[in-house]
This record gives structure tokens, sequence and C-alpha cells, in this order.
């Protein structure tokens, strides 16, 4: 399973519209539910820094994110939206429980998802 953590902090009058986008591509997986993708979208405390965790199991080697049009428009101009150069780490899986994987699927907000894993609130 390939894995990335990517990090950044948004310019603090940008950080609706970031949320927003990310709302958009969580709604696009909703509809999609793009075979072996798992992924989570989180804030910081901070309200401008966010984590997002993406990992996938595809076949033939693509990623699923990349192909959504949400996620192109979320990637399109995030260097602008961003204080600094968003930060990429390449994950290798360790150890998986797949009950908590599970839940993490497409949750933009981990204290408000549903009985299916989606998110409930808005971000």
């Amino acid at each position: 399973m390939k894995g990335r953590m990517i990090r950044y902090t948004v310019k603090r009058d940008r950080a609706a519209e970031n949320e927003r986008y990310i709302a958009e591509v969580f709604e696009q997986l909703k509809r999609e539910k793009p075979e072996g993708l798992r992924y989570a979208s989180f804030k910081l405390d901070d309200a401008v820094s966010f984590i997002h965790i993406v990992s996938h199991e595809a076949a033939d080697g693509g990623d699923p994110l990349r192909d959504l049009s949400a996620f192109q428009a979320f990637r399109a101009e995030i260097r602008d939206r961003c204080e600094g150069e968003p930060v990429t780490v390449d994950l290798e899986e360790a150890a998986t429980q797949r009950k908590a994987l599970s839940v993490l699927q497409f949750s933009s907000d981990v204290s408000s998802i549903d009985s299916d894993g989606w998110r409930t609130g808005k971000p």
C-alpha cells in the first residue's frame, strides 16, 4: 500500500476557501467511491494548518485521488493559498487495524462520521 502525508499552512484569509475545496473532494469521493483509496484530511488547532493522509492499493499503479476533478481543482491554486511550500512525506505501512482505517476512509472530520465512515458535518 502506497501512502503519503501532506502538511501545509494556508494564509489566514484563504482557510475557508481551502476547506470548501476539501469538502468538494470528499463529496466527489462519496459519489464515486474509488476502489482501494483511503483518504483523511485534518485541520489543526491553529485553523490554518492542514494534514492530509492518503493511501491506495491500485492494481494498475495509478492514483485514483489525482484523477478526481475536485482534487485537481483543489491542487490548482494550492501554492497561492499556502504560506509556504506543502511538505509531502512518503509513508510505508508498518501496521494497520482495518476497522480503524475504514473509519478514516473519506473522512475529513473524524468527530462527525456516520456509520458508513462518511463525514456528516460541514468542515
